[in-house]
């Protein structure tokens, strides 16, 4: 009998995996800014720029999987909540039959491409080109490795044991800077850095599959068969839809931007873009980890627990990630000022403003977009964002015209709000979702304190003041903010459970027991 049988969801759970997940993305990061001066200068501008295309490839190899791993993990968790273990291993075998397929699909594809990528679109010197075209034929070998890896991931996702998902995301992470690193110290050409890249997610796949061997117990035939299959690409055919187009909706901004004003007004765009955007990691880490818990309790039946689980996510999320959105509203100029120049600060103040407050909705719409997906209805999700692209296209053409840069963000910031309202209006009425409870009650009071943090920063920043007089309001200010949050916004169940939380994080324990 599987341990996964019964799957217990509760918040620190959920709390739990989220840390994880958000602690391993910074670690990433913060590898990235220690590392990455040292490939630049190591591979030089024409050869960094190949391996950046590579980590491209490798981060969004995923849109060729027709939505198959975000199926899995939906499926999966259901079986694995109702006690139906039978069917699991079916699923899964089925998946990656699939990936496959599809991986062998796509290596054919790029190989086919390859001289046509390196001698026509990407413009590669004809001294770097034949290092270039072996980078490309070695990364499409490994395709399917990529596609396997990220069902059998998608499949632990399902179990809640994110313990081990991140105990291979963090390897598999760090790999895509470490070994670049290592290949400049070792002077490695290209193709041998990709060819290490997949070796690590080679053995990684095979640690997920056994990893998923003594989580799932084995079963005598192959369950889901075409059936399964057939489920899995109805479910995934929509999430590639919103795949395809979230990328879209996401830098369509960067390319209208150059053709209506000037490539250097892309730089002044997309540096405040990079900076609000890290703000992502926070519901990006939280609705990974939901995903799966709400298709659980929604399979068991359990509406009042993944509702109250929602409106949960929805208050921590206004309180973590709206705190920081209301510095970057109040001292964005500031540091843009302090870390690129007074140019920057110039030409970019407005933009990193609306960008935070944009970027702050858009994350509260990361768990109704995550509901939507564990009630089974992607196709909802994608027709928002089919719906979405003309709007977004119009307002930025527009917009653009009118106010350059700023009207950008403007247009962005409507986007993902139009984008929330409509999750929203869909959670409401397919999940039952109360309106009330995301305004009212606790929430609330949330935004209240929010509203009045973010006035009182906006006065600050407003004052004649020395840097580090400015630097010190904030951090009085901040710590101020966190004794109330814990004071008065936080009931004793919310400090109970943080507590726990950093317990358990401290001295891991089983997901699932």
């Amino acid at each position: 009998m599987s341990t996964h049988q019964n799957v217990q969801i509760h918040g620190r759970l959920i709390a739990r995996n989220a840390l994880l997940n958000a602690l391993v993305q910074v670690a990433t990061m913060l590898a990235a800014l220690v590392f990455l001066p040292t490939i630049v200068r190591g591979l030089g501008p024409d050869r960094f720029g190949l391996i950046t295309i590579v980590w491209v490839l490798v981060s969004y190899a995923s849109v060729l999987d027709l939505g198959l791993t975000r199926a899995l993990t939906k499926f999966a968790a259901d079986a694995l909540g109702t006690g139906e273990t039978r069917s699991v291993r079916g699923l899964i075998r089925t998946a990656v039959a699939g990936q496959v397929v599809l991986g062998l699909i796509g290596a054919a594809a790029l190989l086919a491409l390859t001289p046509i990528l390196v001698r026509d679109i990407l413009r590669v010197p004809a001294p770097l080109a034949g290092e270039a075209g072996a980078t490309l034929r070695v990364l499409a070998l490994g395709i399917p490795v990529i596609l396997v890896s990220g069902s059998l991931r998608g499949a632990l996702e399902a179990t809640q044991r994110f313990d081990l998902v991140n105990a291979v995301r963090f390897p598999g992470g760090l790999s895509l800077i470490l070994i670049p690193a290592a290949g400049v110290a070792l002077g490695l050409n290209l193709p041998a850095m990709v060819a290490g890249l997949l070796a690590v997610r080679l053995i990684l796949m095979l640690v997920m599959a056994v990893m998923l061997a003594g989580l799932i117990p084995a079963v005598p035939s192959l369950s889901g068969g075409r059936r399964g299959l057939k489920d899995l690409l109805a479910y995934g055919g929509w999430v590639t839809v919103s795949s395809v187009i979230d990328p879209i909706l996401g830098y369509l901004d960067r390319f209208i931007i150059a053709r209506l004003l000037t490539v250097a007004a892309v730089g002044y765009y997309a540096a405040p873009f990079e900076i609000v955007a890290r703000l992502l990691i926070i519901p990006a880490s939280l609705t990974s980890t939901l995903f799966p818990a709400f298709s659980t309790m929604i399979r068991r039946g359990e509406g009042d627990r993944f509702r109250s689980a929602f409106t949960a996510a929805v208050r921590y999320l206004m309180l973590a990630v709206g705190v920081a959105a209301a510095v970057l509203i109040a001292y964005g100029r500031a540091f843009l000022h302090l870390w690129l120049g007074p140019d920057f600060a110039r030409q970019s103040g407005w933009v990193i403003q609306i960008l935070a407050l944009g970027t702050f909705v858009n994350s509260l719409a990361y768990i109704p977009y995550a509901l939507m997906h564990a009630l089974g209805r992607p196709d909802l999700t994608a027709k928002f964002h089919m719906i979405e692209l003309p709007i977004h296209l119009l307002f930025l053409w527009t917009l653009v015209g009118a106010w350059g840069i700023t009207g950008a963000a403007v247009a962005w910031a409507t986007r993902v709000a139009i984008d929330a309202l409509l999750l929203f209006i869909a959670a409401s009425r397919h999940g039952a979702i109360s309106p009330r409870w995301v305004l009212a009650g606790e929430a609330s009071r949330a935004w209240r304190f929010l509203m009045v943090l973010a006035g009182l920063l906006l006065a600050s920043s407003a004052l004649t003041a020395p840097l580090w007089l400015h630097g010190f309001m904030v951090a009085g200010l901040l710590a101020l903010a966190a004794v109330y949050v814990w004071r008065v916004l936080f009931e004793d169940a919310d400090r109970a459970r943080i507590v726990e939380l950093m317990r358990s994080v401290r001295v891991p324990a089983g997901a699932a027991g």
